[in-house]
């Protein structure tokens, strides 16, 4: 790492000493300090694609799928023969399809839960009001009568 530090130093604008900054701190578990470095190798390199395609890398390592997509596609535009930034976008669609995919799952298991709670508050509803007319509570069904309809009167002339 002392020796990424000092060409940075040297030469800020060494794309490839950001990006194996970055490598180092990914593997240190330092993840917001590596995506720094690989948006400085991009800022010093915009046409350097393994710093495009390790950003996408710590992204999808961050759970931040729909931005890692990008970021891989952003290499393959760089290089579009790009084997490894292909296989971790394929992988990072698999992962984003699948959570999609529980997310909906959970979305209808509520909705069926919500149906079932109010199918239940429903019957009971009905089968107080069953009880209250066998009981004689005071619910006789009487026919409806149709209410009279007003029309405004119209002022005509004047």
């Amino acid at each position: 790492m002392a020796c990424f530090s000092t060409a940075i130093k040297a030469t800020p604008t060494y794309e490839k000493a950001w990006n194996n900054l970055g490598v180092v701190m990914r593997s240190e578990g330092k993840l917001k300090e590596a995506l720094r470095c690989y948006n400085m190798s991009i800022k010093a390199n915009p046409m350097y694609k393994n710093a495009w395609y390790n950003k996408g890398f710590i992204l999808e390592d961050m759970g931040r799928l729909e931005e890692a997509i990008r970021y891989y596609n952003k290499a393959l535009e760089i290089s579009p023969n790009y084997a490894e930034a292909v296989y971790s976008r394929d992988e990072c669609l698999k992962k984003l399809a699948q959570r999609r995919l529980k997310e909906k799952q959970k979305m209808e298991l509520a909705y069926k839960k919500e149906i079932m709670q109010m199918d239940q508050k429903i019957r009971r509803e009905m089968e107080d009001m069953a009880r209250l007319r066998s009981q004689g509570g005071g619910m006789e069904e009487e026919p409806l009568e149709a209410m009279p309809v007003r029309r405004p009167r119209i002022k005509r002339g004047a």
